[in-house]
């Protein structure tokens, strides 16, 4: 099903890669909706505009080029490189950047993250939402220690404890297809386990901040049961999902900004600033 393969597998439709700017709908959709795009972003808002003239930012796991693409417009004094295991996320990235200007500052490598080879090259080194995917974790988080320059900073965000909330959204997890049976998610991290992983290669936590407590994880649930819905059911059940998933998104928003708002001590979600030491 062409729906499945988009939403799980990485397959862009035909006319994003005619009309590759089209992916700003789907950036918008994301930052408005996950309460991960919410933290990731607002840290890199602080950090970017302090780096000096052509730092290098590495995005390890660069998707579509969700936070590479609209900070490398604002910050024009950047570079902005993006890796990824996944050769239609490159190939996508590779026709956008080549439809925009200033495209000398954007570098895309088809690449699995157990072979990054940086050497003191990044000035900050973005990882989001990709860890929980990799096999071979420590080796990654060892290349990313090598990538940063000294004094330089790794943004890390990564799914932890994997608490459920609503009683039925395990059951749908486990019988249905989605994002995460297609990637082949390795782990569930507890918040001290990746800290000390980050702690074990050599670097030093300078904050953490939980997200997804309960109010965000029932926001979330409701939202993937239903992208799981319209990613599984017959071509006429995909627009009652639809709907739903538009009836929800006002309830989503009110959760989320609530959850976010309020300071937690634990979440299904932490955001990590590790600092490489000078």
């Amino acid at each position: 099903m062409p729906l499945t393969r988009s939403l799980s597998l990485h397959e862009y439709p035909p006319i994003f890669f005619r009309f590759p700017k089209l992916v700003i709908f789907i950036h918008f959709w994301n930052n408005l909706l996950l309460q991960r795009n919410w933290a990731v972003n607002r840290q890199l808002k602080s950090l970017l505009p302090n780096l000096p003239a052509q730092s290098i930012i590495v995005d390890a796991g660069c998707g579509d080029g969700q936070h590479i693409f609209p900070f490398f417009k604002k910050y024009k004094h950047l570079h902005f490189w993006g890796f990824d295991k996944n050769h239609n996320n490159i190939a996508f990235c590779k026709k956008y950047s080549g439809a925009v200007s200033g495209r000398d500052r954007l570098r895309f490598f088809h690449q699995h993250l157990e072979g990054l080879a940086l050497e003191n090259e990044a000035n900050l080194l973005l990882c989001t939402g990709t860890l929980q995917y990799i096999k071979e974790d420590a080796l990654v988080l060892k290349n990313f220690y090598r990538a940063l320059r000294p004094g330089c900073n790794l943004l890390l965000y990564t799914p932890v404890n994997g608490k459920s909330v609503l009683p039925f959204y395990l059951y749908f997890f486990e019988k249905l297809g989605h994002y995460e049976k297609s990637q082949e998610r390795r782990r569930i991290y507890a918040a001290s386990e990746i800290i000390g992983k980050l702690g074990a290669v050599g670097f030093r936590i300078v904050n953490q901040k939980p997200t997804y407590g309960t109010l965000g994880i029932v926001a979330h649930e409701f939202y993937s049961l239903l992208l799981m819905g319209l990613g599984n059911a017959a071509w006429w059940w995909s627009w009652v999902f639809l709907l739903l998933l538009f009836l929800w998104l006002p309830f989503m928003l009110v959760f989320n900004g609530i959850d976010f708002i309020f300071p937690k001590k634990i979440g299904n979600g932490i955001l990590i600033l590790a600092k490489k030491p000078s």
